[in-house]
């Protein structure tokens, strides 16, 4: 209403006397004669005019100055009561999902709008703390090499869109903040249903330490997605309790909204990253279901204190809840010395059951991908580098029975036909199952040993000596 005010004000007291001097001033111009015995204006009268004109400047610079002030004061004062509005909203859903989840909140979350720079540095930081950022290209060749995309992709450009796309709201265990995007409305559809999600995450941390279970598991890629799993599942099924006690007919009416939302980057994205993005929430949310529904049902506190150790207890719930099948841990040796001088051992890691199975989904189907991905018992990968050009990658599996082993070296056979069609058998061992493939521009060795299979990928020639030499001590190895 002040604003209001001071602007009829200025309208009145300004614009009136300088339409008329306006006037005054265009007379000439407009064709009106002035007669000879008209009185001549005179230097004084000019001056006088002058600072008229100087004053009417001054009092509409002021007059400006007047309404900038109030406009700030007033984006202020709007910006304080919105904050102050969010607190108060992130404060009642807070006391609501502690009391759903049995978990009181011991601090209270803060939080912190964050631009898309902040976000940026949010995103490297992740990326920095689980790859490296020095070892994301490698771990980019790696999956590029084993199929599970086909060109080379910016990695960390796509885990950036990916987040600036989905993410309105995430909580950081690092400084234990809640951080919401700028255009953020908890008042609009499903926005205190997102903070509930987050909040989860929030007390998740306050009571079971989200940074050591992260940290425990940087090595292994398939424990950290078992993780993974059970916290977003836990977050999950709290947020859809949460949900169920605020529907309403508006916020039915949102869906279709949310829905159209753009989500171009997930939908170009690799199938893989789109799979193991949705997997967290959507099988991790069946597996807290199932534990909290079993008869003589565990909490969701007894999960985090004993959290599945693969993805294989996360598909198969009975290998974690009935009878415990813990994986094979398997530690391969460092080759680069074997190599040369030049070579490096760039990346090693685990893709276990649920990456694998969607290594072989695309090309072979759900059906068999999950026939050839049953009875995974343990693996470890490692890429070895040379000079950026030259690369060898050596991936380990072992399986829970010798039939096992075989149905995935026969299906790994049949993938590496689907994705190198123009492959061909360069040797074939036939003592032991062992062949060697030749494509445009590496060679792809597989073994398989009892219970253990062998892949081999390269592209340097003179590698091949050492490459061979390793083939042959293992099959020896397992002779003896």
């Amino acid at each position: 209403m002040i604003r209001h005010s001071h602007s009829v004000h200025f309208l009145q007291s300004v614009h009136t006397p300088v339409l008329a001097l306006v006037v005054f001033l265009l007379l000439p111009t407009l064709g009106l004669a002035v007669e000879a015995n008209d009185t001549i204006t005179t230097s004084q009268e000019v001056l006088e005019l002058s600072a008229l004109t100087t004053r009417l400047e001054q009092e509409n610079e002021l007059k400006t100055r007047e309404i900038e002030l109030w406009k700030e004061k007033y984006k202020l004062l709007e910006e304080r009561y919105q904050a102050e509005r969010l607190w108060h909203i992130i404060r009642d859903i807070e006391e609501e999902v502690g009391r759903i989840r049995a978990l009181p909140p011991k601090i209270h979350v803060t939080y912190r709008m964050v631009d898309e720079q902040e976000l940026q540095r949010f995103v490297l930081k992740q990326i920095d703390e689980q790859y490296g950022v020095e070892h994301l290209d490698d771990y980019e060749m790696m999956m590029r090499l084993l199929g599970f995309w086909r060109t080379r992709i910016d990695l960390k450009q796509l885990i950036f869109d990916l987040y600036n796309e989905q993410a309105m709201g995430v909580y950081d265990f690092n400084s234990r903040q809640l951080l919401l995007r700028p255009f953020f409305d908890p008042e609009k559809g499903f926005g205190r249903t997102i903070i509930a999600h987050e909040l989860c995450h929030a007390l998740q941390d306050q009571y079971f330490d989200l940074a050591r279970i992260f940290k425990d598991r940087m090595d292994n890629d398939d424990a950290l997605m078992a993780a993974l799993c059970v916290i977003e599942g836990d977050a999950t099924l709290i947020m859809s309790e949460y949900m169920s006690r605020h529907l309403s007919p508006a916020l039915l009416l949102e869906v279709p909204k949310y829905l159209s939302y753009d989500q171009s980057t997930l939908m170009n994205a690799p199938y893989f990253i789109r799979q193991t993005l949705l997997f967290p929430y959507l099988q991790g949310f069946m597996f807290v279901s199932e534990a909290l529904g079993r008869k003589g049902a565990i909490d969701a506190d007894d999960i985090f204190r004993d959290i599945p150790c693969s993805t294989e207890q996360i598909l198969h719930p009975e290998k974690y809840f009935v009878e415990r099948d813990n994986p094979t841990s398997l530690v391969l040796c460092d080759y680069s010395d074997q190599l040369g001088p030049d070579w490096r051992l760039a990346y090693e890691n685990v893709l276990g059951e649920y990456a694998i199975r969607l290594l072989f989904e695309e090309e072979l189907g759900e059906r068999e991908a999950s026939v050839a991905a049953a009875g995974w018992d343990g693996d470890r990968y490692t890429l070895y580098r040379r000079d950026m050009t030259s690369y060898w990658l050596y991936w380990e599996s072992v399986w829970d029975t010798q039939d096992d082993a075989e149905e995935f070296f026969t299906n790994l056979q049949h993938l590496v036909k689907r994705q190198h069609r123009e492959a061909e058998i360069a040797d074939m061992k036939s003592t032991v199952p062992d062949v060697t493939y030749k494509t445009t521009t590496d060679w792809i060795r597989l073994i398989r040993l009892g219970k253990r299979v062998y892949f081999f990928l390269y592209n340097d020639e003179a590698a091949l000596p050492v490459i061979k030499q390793i083939g042959e001590d293992l099959i020896e190895a397992m002779r003896m």
